[in-house]
């Protein structure tokens, strides 16, 4: 466990020149605050806190640089390599939770032992829908993880409708509805009555989702 020396010399050495650099800052800022001009006259009192703070930044920093001189070069490099195992310590763990999210997203692809290789990627309702051989889906926007496929079904009876006589998309038009061990999930997208490419391609997938989901279905 560390000693408030040691806490102190790591707080230092981890950013040496950070007082430093705030008390330029304020001095920048006062010489700002100094230059508005209020009935003729420049902000003083502006000028005056702004590089009173700057001064009393720079009196710590000068403070940190004469503690640093009195601590031992043992202390120092043991702080120091503290540190710097913690860094590695912390790129070794980030680079595992990368490696992980890589392996989970290429599972969620391919599919995994339990879920079976995937039969089916499709986009729908702004996600991915994937459907396993074993009968598991995964829905991007509403699942973490593949759950198992009970019933899965369309409702294109609203495609047609128009909300009014100036509208023809309507919210809603083109529903998939999936029920598995984990819940029930309802994906809707628009659809539009006079569309002769976007809304026919948006049921073609939605039904290919329906078909390939219940031929999975035990």
């Amino acid at each position: 466990m560390e000693t408030e020396v040691e806490k102190r010399i790591r707080r230092v050495v981890s950013h040496p020149a950070r007082r430093l650099v705030y008390s330029i800052a304020f001095f920048g800022w006062g010489v700002y605050a100094g230059s508005n001009i209020n009935d003729g006259m420049p902000n003083f009192i502006g000028l005056a806190v702004f590089w009173a703070v700057a001064i009393w930044i720079l009196t710590l920093h000068i403070g940190d640089r004469k503690f640093l001189k009195t601590q031992s070069a043992e202390s120092i490099s043991r702080v120091k390599e503290a540190i710097e195992a913690e860094k590695q310590e912390a790129r070794a763990t980030e680079e595992s939770r990368k490696q992980s999210v890589i392996q989970q997203k290429q599972e969620l692809k391919t599919g995994t032992e339990l879920t079976g290789p995937a039969l089916l990627d499709n986009s729908f309702g702004w996600g991915t829908v994937r459907i396993y051989k074993n009968g598991y889906i995964f829905l991007s926007t509403r699942m973490e993880q593949p759950e198992k496929l009970v019933a899965i079904s369309s409702d294109t009876s609203l495609m047609g409708a128009d909300t009014n006589s100036h509208r023809t998309v309507v919210r809603g038009g083109a529903i998939l509805t999936v029920v598995t061990d984990g819940g029930v999930y309802s994906i809707k997208e628009w659809t539009d009555s006079k569309s002769s490419y976007i809304t026919p391609d948006k049921i073609a997938r939605l039904q290919e989702i329906v078909v390939v989901g219940n031929s999975v279905i035990g």
